[in-house]
């Protein structure tokens, strides 16, 4: 995207300077042909040639080298002197051009001169002049304010890059966390079973770890989320879990990887923390319209969400830099209920 973005303002800058040559050479002797054809003398066109030569060599002084070193800095002094220089060179083009139209003059002038006529010779040239030096400003910021926000745009992909990837890794060590510590309760209880979940783990970090891409399968999402709702099954043992996976005709559709995990590894907390006498957590996901909803309802206690913040932080982090507004994360207290909804966009493979 930004080769190609170089690529066209490149190609924009050889055409505003071919309109800029044009416009010096061509235009103007073309109007004062159809203007008075009686009048083009055998001096006018090396003159008017030079005097363009002169406009020109104005035009990428300032677009080369002054605008560059005394303009775009923005300090007081370099503006001044910016201005200062481009006086200098206006007097000495206006000079230039006065000393061109006699050199190259036919034969002397049928009247003389007017003081008026000669003002008006040297008000044109000051206004061709000024009007190049405005050209080349113009283009010249316009071709700086287009790099400096393709630079600005590139160092916010990057550092939207950067910051998924450090927000990535603090998922992996959250969930590795409480998933050993599942397998360490197991081990005492069934030594196959904790076999089963050590494989079911393997295969989930190998995932985590190992599929780094920007977006994955609706499928593989949801394999994760079944695998690792069996493996915390196993340690709540008194807790009744129904998963609802409702992903048919969807299953190529792409979403970011672990966005969903929070949310279910969250209400897991919740009930391991809860103190209610008949504990059941709700888990469905399922494609609804145009976006991938996942809710979890579980039973709820205040004093488990005093390390929960963390993680549901991460995830609406995430949801914002890959999603922007298009992602929403809910998740509210009902009664005795802690409920969260999450939806994204449903992307096509």
């Amino acid at each position: 995207m930004s080769e190609t973005n170089s690529v066209r303002s490149r190609m924009l800058t050889a055409i505003s300077h071919t309109i800029f040559l044009v416009i010096i050479f061509v235009l103007p002797e073309v109007m004062m042909y159809v203007a008075m054809p009686d009048r083009m003398s055998v001096g006018f066109a090396p003159r008017f040639y030079l005097k363009s030569l002169l406009y020109i060599g104005v035009f990428y002084l300032n677009y080369l080298v002054l605008i560059d070193r005394l303009l775009v800095r923005g300090h007081r002094r370099g503006i001044l002197t910016f201005f200062v220089v481009n006086l200098l060179v206006l007097a000495a083009g206006v000079a230039l051009g006065w000393l061109l139209m006699h050199w190259f003059q036919d034969a002397p002038p049928r009247r003389p001169r007017t003081a008026w006529k000669t003002g008006s010779f040297i008000l044109r040239d000051c206004g061709m002049f000024i009007l190049t030096i405005g050209l080349a400003v113009a283009l010249r910021l316009t071709a700086k304010w287009d790099d400096l926000r393709r630079q600005r745009q590139e160092l916010i992909a990057n550092q939207r890059a950067t910051e998924l990837e450090s927000l990535k890794q603090q998922i992996n060590p959250h969930f590795l966390f409480n998933t050993l510590n599942t397998i360490y309760a197991l081990i005492a209880i069934d030594g196959t079973a904790a076999q089963d979940a050590v494989h079911r783990l393997s295969a989930m970090m190998r995932y985590m770890l190992y599929d780094n891409v920007a977006m994955v399968p609706l499928s593989k999402e949801a394999d994760f989320i079944r695998n690792y709702v069996s493996l915390m099954s196993l340690r709540m043992s008194d807790c009744r879990v129904r998963l609802t996976i409702d992903i048919t005709g969807h299953e190529d559709a792409m979403v970011a990887p672990l966005v969903f995990i929070t949310p279910v590894e969250n209400a897991f907390k919740h009930v391991a923390m809860s103190h209610a006498a008949e504990e059941e957590l709700t888990i469905r996901l399922a494609v609804d319209d145009t976006a991938v909803v996942l809710t979890t309802s579980n039973p709820y206690a205040p004093v488990s969400t005093s390390n929960s913040g963390h993680g549901l932080k991460i995830l609406r982090r995430r949801l914002t830099l890959i999603y922007g507004q298009r992602a929403s994360f809910s998740a509210r207290a009902e009664g005795n209920n802690f409920l969260t909804r999450l939806s994204i966009p449903l992307a096509a493979k």
